[in-house]
């Protein structure tokens, strides 16, 4: 059973106070004439408030990973992930900064997936973005684990 309620905003604080959240984000590539480029949004809240980053967010419990990655990428960038999509990595986030008040700062795990967008595909923004683009280069914080999955 697949779980998609948000968190009240006090069991949020709660959960990030005391264990990492798990989160997944996207590599989205695109099928159109630009072959090499990723899609980045600008983020309007923290981590990273005002800079280019890939669409991402958390996973619910009674998720799968591939699920959460398709309904995170469709609410976030509405964008309808199908086909081939592969895990490209795991990166781990661990600073300071309150996260929506909780104690000890943020603390994050992100599977991310990688695929390509349809080339008729329209990108649409929720909440948490105030801009998209097409980059060449993923942002230089934005750095997967280097380790081999057996």
């Amino acid at each position: 059973m697949i779980v998609t309620r948000k968190l009240a905003e006090w069991e949020y604080r709660a959960t990030a106070a005391r264990v990492p959240l798990l989160c997944v984000d996207g590599i989205l590539g695109s099928s159109g004439p630009m072959p090499c480029k990723f899609l980045l949004v600008r983020r309007r809240f923290p981590p990273f408030q005002g800079e280019w980053w890939p669409p991402g967010g958390r996973v619910f419990k009674g998720e799968t990973l591939i699920q959460a990655f398709r309904r995170v990428m469709w609410e976030e960038v509405r964008v309808r992930v199908g086909g081939k999509v592969r895990i490209a990595g795991v990166y781990e986030l661990r600073y300071g900064q309150a996260d929506a008040d909780a104690p000890g700062g943020r603390h994050t795990v992100s599977v991310v997936f990688e695929a390509t967008v349809p080339k008729e595909a329209t990108i649409r923004l929720d909440e948490q973005s105030s801009a998209w683009t097409w980059a060449t280069r993923l942002p230089a914080k934005f750095r997967l684990k280097e380790e081999r999955w057996r």
